[in-house]
């Protein structure tokens, strides 16, 4: 009779540890999507801004004359050297910038050529 009350016992804390597997799967599953989503809308982000602030470049290299075409390739390394940047802070912070896996997150100290590929080619022409 006591045997069967443990059997009882012994199977409801298996099926609260199967719940509790379950909702750890469902909380894990949670963590990746909302950071992929959070990873692209940073980069969404990111890209906003820099389109945000092409037209006043245009606008000032139309104004701008042959005795500033220096300053001009000067703005142009700095903003490419910028880009290099934040290319390289996302990749640090495990996030792919390739056009492989774009946007998603790399594992832990996992390190991916195709976005080392673009890095290094960014780098190549600064």
């Amino acid at each position: 009779m006591a045997n069967s009350g443990l059997e009882d016992l012994l199977n409801k804390v298996q099926e609260e540890m199967n719940q509790l597997r379950q909702t750890v799967a469902l909380l894990v599953d949670e963590v990746e999507r909302l950071t992929a989503e959070n990873n692209r809308l940073r980069i969404q982000q990111y890209k906003a801004v820099e389109q945000m602030s092409l037209p006043t470049e245009k606008h000032q290299k139309i104004e701008n004359t042959a005795s500033n075409k220096e300053e001009d390739h000067q703005q142009e390394e700095q903003r490419m050297s910028s880009g290099q940047a934040r290319l390289q802070s996302f990749y640090n912070e495990g996030i792919h910038i390739c056009h492989h896996y774009f946007g998603s997150q790399r594992n832990s100290h996992e390190e991916c050529i195709f976005c080392q590929d673009i890095i290094d080619s960014l780098g190549d022409k600064g």
